[in-house]
């Protein structure tokens, strides 16, 4: 497989700036500096909305195939990404599930279901995404529809622009879907 450095470097950026700097924000005092530096900063949170939808655009650009054999292509994509991602991801959930109750009084999944919805990338169509995983959660998610752009260009964009109009209603009608589903989705298709 050819591997363009450029993009791996742009990804990599993009993966520190999320979980190096955005993310440690979960994990501090609302007065220290370093939170109100990040949080509040409008320039901070603009530039972490590049570098999400920076990172979803990869991560939809590397996962496009064109295949003969849809069947066969599906099955080999979802065991490949299973072993790359599920596993490291489950333990993540589990994680932040028990052990912060037990060291902190923080607390990240609120029910037992929302944990039980991440486990499937469905946490952020209920908006009960966790919010440390809620990117995997969605990634997850775009993981799962990944396939429909295994097929003919007519079919696969007929298909996620059903998708995304089912989604949409949902949002607007009974306000379950986080509305980041809605926001970065179409950088993972359009990758």
């Amino acid at each position: 497989k050819n591997r363009f450095l450029e993009f791996d470097l742009l990804r990599s950026v993009a993966v520190v700036w999320i979980v190096a700097i955005w993310h440690l924000t979960n994990y501090c005092e609302p007065s220290s500096f370093f939170y109100q530096g990040i949080v509040y900063s409008k320039s901070c949170r603009e530039f972490t909305l590049i570098m999400l939808s920076l990172f979803m655009f990869m991560s939809g650009l590397f996962t496009k195939i064109h295949c003969e054999n849809l069947i066969k292509e599906t099955k080999a994509f979802y065991i490949k990404k299973f072993l790359r991602f599920y596993p490291l991801y489950i333990i993540s959930a589990i994680s932040l599930y028990f052990i912060p109750k037990y060291i902190t009084s923080m607390t990240f999944f609120s029910t037992v279901k929302s944990l039980h919805l991440s486990f499937f990338g469905f946490a952020n169509l209920w908006n009960l995404a966790p919010a440390t995983l809620w990117f995997m959660d969605l990634l997850l998610f775009m993981i799962l529809l990944t396939p429909l752009t295994f097929l003919k260009s007519n079919k696969k964009w007929l298909l996620i622009l059903s998708i995304y109009g089912i989604l949409y209603l949902t949002h607007k009608i009974f306000n379950l879907l986080d509305y980041r589903v809605l926001m970065y989705m179409p950088f993972y298709f359009l990758g």
